[in-house]
């Protein structure tokens, strides 16, 4: 499993925009704290402040054991914290990563996709289980499996998983198909309008890529990806006030320059 693995720390370290307890916690879960506002009305998501303290320790540890591949130990604790807080979705994002480096990867699908029915806006699980699925199996799989979900949120998010794997796979027709039906569902989650101005910047469709990218900022802040392509999307429109802006937000916010490359 070559391509599933190749890069731990950009595939599995994705850090939100929100704080929690300790930094390695950061690193590995982003952060699955935060209820979406516009859904305010559905179930409260657990987060790490809502274990007991024996858990919390439990958790920690675990992702320094993660840290230094001793997985046996890392896999033990995190059972513990889901068998005492099975709705606690970082723990099972957790385990998924643990599988997944251990070649289970059945299992590690079905741990990232518990992470995501427990909270739809969790961004790294989203993620790592697009990563997962895209490798053995491919988009198709996850958009059947979001057809077969009842929950629309839930269905929003691999329609969004499926889109981030047929950019992977250059199948941007499909990808296009798969991010419109995720907006039907839920226009206000922010990772679909991400892939969706990378699928319009591939078409030269560069007004509505900037709309795209500007819409994903509003509803998450700022990532460096974001205003890498916002930059991009900017250069070939010729607005040298928004190109100006990105630069600044990469040099202040992200301690990089605009590589030019890393734009086309």
């Amino acid at each position: 499993m070559k391509r599933a693995r190749e890069n731990h720390s950009s595939r599995f370290m994705r850090v939100s925009r929100y704080s929690i307890m300790s930094a390695m916690y950061l690193l590995l879960t982003g952060c699955s704290l935060i209820t979406n506002p516009f859904y305010a009305n559905e179930h409260e998501i657990m987060d790490l402040s809502m274990l007991s303290e024996a858990q919390q320790k439990h958790f920690e540890l675990s992702m320094h054991y993660i840290d230094s591949a001793h997985y046996d130990i890392a896999e033990s604790k995190l059972l513990s914290v889901v068998e005492e807080y099975p709705g606690f979705p970082d723990a099972h994002n957790a385990l998924g990563v643990i599988y997944e480096r251990r070649g289970r990867v059945t299992e590690s699908g079905d741990a990232f996709y518990q992470a995501i029915i427990l909270n739809p806006d969790y961004d790294v699980a989203v993620n790592n289980y697009s990563d997962l699925k895209c490798y053995v199996a491919g988009g198709d799989e996850m958009q059947l499996a979001a057809e077969a979900s009842s929950d629309r949120r839930v269905k929003s998010r691999l329609y969004t998983a499926a889109t981030k794997c047929y950019i992977n796979k250059n199948q941007i027709s499909k990808g296009r198909e798969a991010a419109e039906k995720a907006l039907i569902l839920d226009d206000h989650y922010a990772l679909t309008h991400f892939f969706l101005a990378k699928i319009q910047y591939s078409d030269s469709n560069y007004h509505a890529a900037k709309a795209s990218i500007n819409r994903f900022n509003d509803l998450n802040g700022y990532t460096k990806e974001s205003a890498m392509l916002g930059y991009a999307i900017n250069r070939h429109l010729n607005d040298q006030d928004e190109m100006k802006k990105y630069q600044h937000v990469l040099k202040t916010q992200f301690h990089g320059e605009i590589e030019e490359k890393a734009t086309e």
